[in-house]
């Protein structure tokens, strides 16, 4: 059935219904995993991982705390073109108001 203009809402939140607040839920999972971050370390640096897990675990811990560097390309000729601007001095002295000007 296509929307109709006009139709009355059935369903969806209610009009002025304000977003849960998470941030109690998010300030404690914070400090949980900031208390267990020396037992993650541990884990990734076990003697029982070989090296190309240890430093496979640590790039993908990575993901999580840095962006991601995204390729950019571009199909087109550059050519940089400096401009030269040079001052030569005219000896005219600048009218500093239009009153002066006028009183003169």
């Amino acid at each position: 059935m296509p929307f109709q203009k006009g139709r009355t809402k059935t369903g969806g939140r209610a009009k002025g219904v304000k977003n849960k607040d998470i941030s109690q839920f998010k300030a404690e999972l914070k400090k949980g995993l900031i208390e267990r971050l020396g037992v993650f370390f541990e884990l990734l640096d076990s003697p029982d991982l070989s090296d190309k897990d240890n430093i496979n675990g640590y790039l993908r811990a990575l993901e999580f705390v840095m962006p991601k560097q995204q390729k950019i390309e571009m199909d087109a000729d550059l050519h940089t073109n400096l401009i030269s601007v040079s001052f030569t001095p005219t000896n005219v002295l600048p009218i500093k108001s239009e009153t002066e000007l006028l009183n003169e």
